[in-house]
C-alpha cells in the first residue's frame, strides 16, 4: 500500500515531523497485516546535473525499480525548494529545473518514490548555473 503524508508530494509548511517520524513503522505494521508488501524504497543512482544553463539545468538519474522523482535544490543559507513531481513510474528520469539564478552554486538532490510510496533521497549534489 502507498502510504506517504502530503508533504511528499508538494512543499507545505505543516511540520508533519510526529507523522514522518512515524510511517516506517506504520508501513511495516500495514506490511505485515496485508501480507508480502514492498517495503524498499527504489536506490537511486547515475545522478548528473546536464544542459546547465543560465537559469535551469535538466538532472537525470536511473532508479532500481519504477519510480516517480523530484528534484530538492537550495542555494547555501536559503530555503530548499522542489521541482514539480514527475508522476510517470519508470527507471530512467529527466527532471528540468528552472527559475535559477545565473552564476551561481546550486545543492541539489533526487528524492524518488517506487508503487508501494518506499521514498529515497540521494546524498546532496552541487551544481553551477552559467554566467
Amino acid at each position: 500500500p502507498n502510504i506517504a503524508g502530503h508533504r511528499d508530494y508538494g512543499a507545505t509548511q505543516c511540520p508533519g515531523e510526529t507523522l514522518y517520524a512515524a510511517l516506517p513503522s506504520i508501513r511495516l505494521e500495514v506490511a505485515a497485516l496485508v501480507g508480502n508488501v514492498d517495503t524498499k524504497p527504489p536506490r537511486l543512482s547515475r545522478i548528473e546535473a546536464r544542459r546547465v544553463k543560465r537559469r535551469s539545468a535538466t538532472i537525470r538519474w536511473r532508479s532500481s525499480e519504477p519510480s516517480t522523482g523530484r528534484i530538492q535544490y537550495w542555494k547555501a543559507g536559503t530555503k530548499r525548494r522542489t521541482s514539480g513531481l514527475d508522476r510517470a513510474l519508470s527507471r530512467g528520469h529527466r527532471v528540468r529545473v528552472a527559475g535559477l539564478r545565473p552564476q551561481t552554486s546550486y545543492r541539489y538532490r533526487v528524492l524518488g518514490w517506487d508503487a508501494a510510496g518506499n521514498g529515497a533521497a540521494s546524498r546532496p549534489q552541487r551544481l553551477v548555473t552559467q554566467g
